[in-house]
């Protein structure tokens, strides 16, 4: 009797070890730190930039890239090819791998799924719907012991100009919701300014420059006072601006 309680205490123990671990990935991962203004919010990411954002991303237009994301507290590589990806994200001590699937469905909407394994194991759900050239949807659940969900919206008011964006993100276990908002200015060739913040304005900058067939990114986080930055090598030419 008193070594079947011991065991229950262990496994209890271990499992609030477990749901903390998760929990302070996904305030970490959450985090507007992206050197990529698109991978920030859940209405805009495409091919491996959908990877550890939102799945149905690379459904939404599918392709091969490789990507590589470098910031002091987070290391995050992928790689897509037609509508799989493979994604690897380090955060402090904690490790985590993500298999995609995105499908472009008829009509505006694309569907994907994503499995994070290793530390813990997730499931993701993820849609974006894009209706016009002008307005994009985006959202994605966690399923599993750890309820979070991530949902917003991005539009174009100003044709090729002009990228406003805003997401709410919600955790049920500590029952906290942050918003973030954002907006990016294009320039040439698809390449990008821009500037997000969470409600309590702590700010992330940066630019995003495509050079053909690469991309390559720069960022400060004001919070933090620490840079970030990125690279994209896709086999087709890069483009910020949303897809027919």
């Amino acid at each position: 009797m008193i070594k079947q309680e011991t065991e229950k205490i262990r496994n209890r123990e271990v499992s609030k070890g477990v749901i903390l671990i998760t929990i302070l990935f996904y305030v970490l991962a959450a985090a507007p730190v992206s050197p990529f203004y698109d991978a920030i919010f859940s209405s805009l990411p495409m091919r491996s930039q959908s990877i550890f954002s939102n799945p149905a991303g690379i459904g939404v237009e599918p392709g091969s890239e490789l990507m590589f994301n470098y910031h002091p507290d987070m290391i995050k590589t992928g790689v897509s090819f037609s509508s799989l990806g493979l994604g690897m994200i380090k955060i402090d001590s904690i490790t985590r791998y993500e298999a995609d699937i995105g499908i472009k469905l008829p009509g505006a909407f694309a569907f994907g799924y994503a499995y994070q394994f290793h530390d813990t194991s997730n499931h993701i759900l993820g849609i974006i719907c894009r209706p016009s050239q002008t307005i994009s949807l985006g959202y994605r659940i966690n399923l599993g012991e750890i309820k979070h969900m991530t949902g917003g919206i991005s539009i174009w008011p100003y044709a090729d100009y002009v990228t406003l964006s805003a997401d709410v993100d919600y955790e049920a276990v500590e029952d906290t919701i942050n918003y973030y908002f954002g907006g990016a200015i294009h320039t040439v060739q698809g390449s990008q300014i821009f500037f997000c913040t969470d409600w309590d304005f702590n700010w992330h900058a940066g630019l995003d420059v495509v050079l053909r067939n690469f991309t390559l990114a720069g960022a400060y986080t004001r919070a933090e006072n620490k840079l970030s930055a990125g690279l994209i090598i896709g086999t087709q030419a890069s483009d910020n601006m949303p897809q027919d």
